[in-house]
């Protein structure tokens, strides 16, 4: 727990001081509730119901405050209608699924766009590498931010300047407009990537995530840790605050192990995949002689491949339940996710191989693309695993973990295309192919060595180890307010005359109360 005295990172606010008058929360329900833009934009907003609930803890760095929602509070994701769940899952998919088509789109036009602005192939598939670039910038900024001000108000700004700069795009009328503009769209397009999950883990437990993590802010309540106890009179974050956030991300992908390789392995299969975007043409519209009409349509066998792993992981989503019920609280260990990622990382290196050696216009054509199926039901298997696994490891880092991930792995899909042509011209269509398939093969053992040593190896990690600490405390303290509901006992809520701390570190609010008073639900 940081000091209050010395931490860089926490907020300082005024601590109200409870009274026998105070209203209790039963009878603050409905009444003085705050609208959903209010929440959005005025994140000190708080009501008398937020400051005079018995929160669990008693205020000192031994024993700090656990901040969460208040019961029965409608800004609380986890008790959002199925519906409305389900829509804001819906909706978060759609986006990301639209960041992908503005990424990969533009591929199917490079040699139009060749001949509409005379440019060579390098300075074409510029218009890919940038837009991926993008990628790896943006999650620096918008995955921090969303721990710090909420998801909801980074995706207006966000989502706003990806249509804009791609309509820019669109109507580029020479390429150095085109390729800065896809830049620019990449970089805002990527806080789906990185945030959407987050978002999903904020609505639903699965038995994994809970209880709530409260660095994850919600969309519609932002940091409602900090709002709880945030006057507008507080003080702003400092400098030193914003640079912990921003810097986290580092941390987490150079000092913690599991961070580090896993980004290396999806940087790799991310790689991979923007390579085939630009080897596909190579080796179907110019060695089979195909138009680029049809050549798009080799992309199916990718697709097909994606929906059988989707389906697949709904299936294995059945047995993760099951560990999880056995599991003490209900909490399955973080290595149970890692099953598809095994199957997924022999898929990948079987998948490459195949289509490296059946390539060939010698060979029919269902052949390869057969091939690319088993690679991209690999790719999506390793990707829904391993993600699925870090959220798990770090919960209530999750966001910077991802944004850690999705820099390495947008650096190398932007790299990747800029020497696919050359490479194809120098080692041929075979063994240029083969080249992706041995990096995928030295990667294959990541997913096991996290099975078998990954809960050791996050037990000596600094960062997995105060998630973990978080996570135990956050589910201690929810069994004990539960325990109370349930038996009808005294709570006993803490009076403090100084200011209380939120540690942004760990999560939690800490003072230096001494008086208390009891007071009866």
């Amino acid at each position: 727990m940081a000091d209050p005295e010395s931490s860089s990172s926490s907020f300082t606010a005024k601590e109200p001081v409870l009274t026998s008058n105070s209203p209790d929360v039963e009878s603050q329900q409905g009444r003085n509730s705050p609208s959903h833009w209010f929440l959005v934009c005025h994140p000190d907003g708080v009501t008398d119901a937020v400051l005079n609930h018995a929160y669990p803890g008693h205020g000192t760095p031994e024993s700090p405050y656990v901040v969460d929602f208040l019961p029965q509070d409608g800004s609380n994701p986890m008790q959002y209608s199925r519906t409305k769940k389900w829509t804001i899952t819906l909706l978060q998919a759609l986006a990301t699924l639209a960041v992908a088509f503005v990424s990969t789109a533009y591929s199917g036009g490079v040699y139009e766009i060749i001949r509409y602005f005379h440019v060579s192939t390098i300075v074409a598939i510029l218009g890919v590498s940038l837009f991926v670039l993008g990628f790896a910038i943006g999650p620096l900024l918008w995955a921090p931010l969303s721990e710090f001000h909420g998801r909801q108000i980074v995706f207006f700004f966000t989502y706003f300047g990806l249509a804009a700069f791609s309509a820019g795009a669109a109507g580029a009328q020479n390429i150095h407009t085109l390729i800065i503009l896809r830049f620019f769209a990449g970089a805002f397009g990527a806080s789906p990537l990185t945030n959407s999950g987050g978002v999903i883990a904020d609505m639903f437990n699965a038995k994994a995530f809970s209880p709530w993590p409260l660095s994850w802010a919600p969309p519609s309540a932002p940091l409602p840790a900090a709002s709880s106890w945030t006057s507008p009179s507080a003080a702003p974050p400092n400098p030193q605050q914003i640079r912990t956030t921003l810097l986290r991300p580092w941390a987490l992908l150079f000092t913690e192990p599991i961070v580090f390789l896993t980004a290396i392995y999806l940087a790799i299969v991310y790689g991979t995949l923007y390579l085939l975007f630009a080897a596909f043409p190579i080796v179907f519209q110019l060695n089979r002689g195909w138009s680029a009409g049809v050549g798009g349509l080799a992309f199916i066998g990718v697709a097909v491949g994606m929906l059988f792993a989707v389906a697949y992981s709904m299936f294995d989503n059945r047995r993760y339940g099951r560990v999880a019920a056995a599991s003490p609280g209900g909490l399955a260990p973080a290595e149970a996710r890692l099953p598809p990622a095994i199957i997924g990382s022999v898929l990948l290196p079987v998948g490459l191989f195949w289509f490296a050696w059946t390539n060939g216009p010698e060979v029919h054509w269902v052949v390869p693309i057969t091939a690319s199926a088993f690679f991209a039901a690999g790719l999506v298997s390793v990707f829904l695993s391993l993600l699925s696994y870090m959220i798990d490891s770090y919960t209530v880092f999750a966001a910077s973990v991802l944004a850690a991930n999705s820099v390495l792995r947008s650096l190398f899909g932007a790299a990747f295309p800029l020497f696919t042509t050359y490479m194809y011209q120098d080692l041929g269509i075979h063994w240029a192919s083969t080249v992706p398939a041995f990096l995928a093969l030295a990667c294959m053992p990541f997913p096991w060595l996290f099975w078998k040593y990954g809960a050791r190896i996050r037990s000596r990690c600094r960062y997995a180890a105060e998630a973990a600490a978080v996570l135990q405390k956050m589910m201690q303290a929810a069994n004990e307010q539960q325990e109370r509901e349930q038996q009808g006992q005294q709570v006993v809520v803490p009076v403090n005359e100084s200011p209380a701390v939120l540690s942004e570190d760990e999560g939690t609010v800490v003072g230096d109360g001494e008086e208390v008073k009891e007071k009866r639900k």
